[in-house]
């Protein structure tokens, strides 16, 4: 669900097959479990379905999905994933601080639900592609993945555990679930060229000078922030489309009443770099109709990272 609530309009593609589904509709959801169930009546025509399995999984199963992950228009099969043991643990067993304080304010997926716990990260993209056994039957919904040191965790929502409900009658949790969406994320922004660019995630601290922030960097780097290792101090362009987006939900992310420091400064000996308005900050008076201003390498302000999607 969290890949389609809030969407103005959805449609589902076959590539290689030149089959386009179009005006999909949200029409049952499992809030506590963060799923939807989409359909249209072209959809319904061609849906042959797949084969389900609602038996209690083994550990060790080893398990495989088939999806489009984030930005490859192909569809792949991931077969490097097993059950782990248990394969079924309470989902806030799983997650590192940060995701659990994120899941528990959004309560969907429910923190406290059981979940198949998977060996091996499934990618961006994953979210709703079907889990299936050795049998080729399905056995939970893929839902996400991080990365803890040098180990990949994932999680999927077993098959047998789903409680579809009506999205009709649960009009008012989705609302505030769309609500809460739009305050809290802007981590996928695609740029004017295209690209996707993933962001890191709205963060509160002390600010740093511009020599700190590049040692954040490196820092976070080494941690493999949120489970990847290319982060980088944004481009000036970069951080303005994001002031777009943010200023497209009025009054959304609390940040934007900061200034952020680029990557771009004058040179290797240069005491200066440019920081960016993003939307709310208030500068000194000559500087109120300027959404890039240069300033001293010294001074403090805030950062957020960013990363290129493939």
């Amino acid at each position: 669900m969290h890949g389609v609530i809030g969407q103005e309009s959805i449609s589902a593609s076959i590539v290689g097959l030149n089959k386009r589904f179009s005006d999909l509709e949200i029409e049952q959801v499992d809030i506590e479990h963060d799923l939807a169930l989409l359909t249209s009546n072209e959809l319904k025509k061609n849906n042959r379905g797949l084969k389900v399995s609602r038996l209690q999984p083994s550990k060790q199963d080893k398990v495989s999905t088939i999806g489009y992950p984030l930005g490859i228009l192909e569809q792949l099969t991931s077969t490097q994933l097993n059950l782990r043991t248990p394969p079924l643990k309470k989902l806030s067993t799983l997650l590192l601080k940060r995701d659990y304080k994120k899941m528990g304010d959004r309560k969907s997926p429910d923190i406290n639900k059981e979940v198949l716990s998977i060996e091996g990260v499934l990618l961006p993209g994953h979210s709703g592609s079907p889990i299936f056994n050795a049998n080729d039957q399905v056995i939970g919904i893929g839902n996400g993945g991080l990365k803890k040191g040098s180990v990949g965790i994932s999680w999927a929502i077993p098959y047998g555990k789903i409680n579809w409900a009506s999205s009709i009658s649960k009009k008012e949790e989705l609302k505030h679930l769309k609500n809460l969406q739009s305050l809290n994320s802007f981590s996928d922004v695609q740029d004017s060229d295209g690209e996707l660019l993933e962001w890191q995630e709205p963060r509160a601290g002390k600010m740093m000078t511009w020599n700190e922030a590049n040692e954040y960097v490196e820092k976070m780097n080494r941690e493999s922030l949120q489970g990847f290792s290319d982060w980088r101090l944004p481009a000036i362009g970069e951080l303005q489309e994001l002031a777009q987006v943010i200023k497209s939900v009025p009054g959304s992310y609390s940040g934007a009443d900061k200034l952020y420091w680029s990557s771009e400064d004058f040179g290797p000996y240069s005491v200066e770099a440019k920081v960016v308005n993003l939307g709310n900050a208030q500068m000194e008076w000559y500087d109120t109709d300027k959404q890039v201003v240069t300033r001293p390498k010294k001074r403090r302000f805030s950062i957020r990272l960013v990363r290129s999607l493939i």
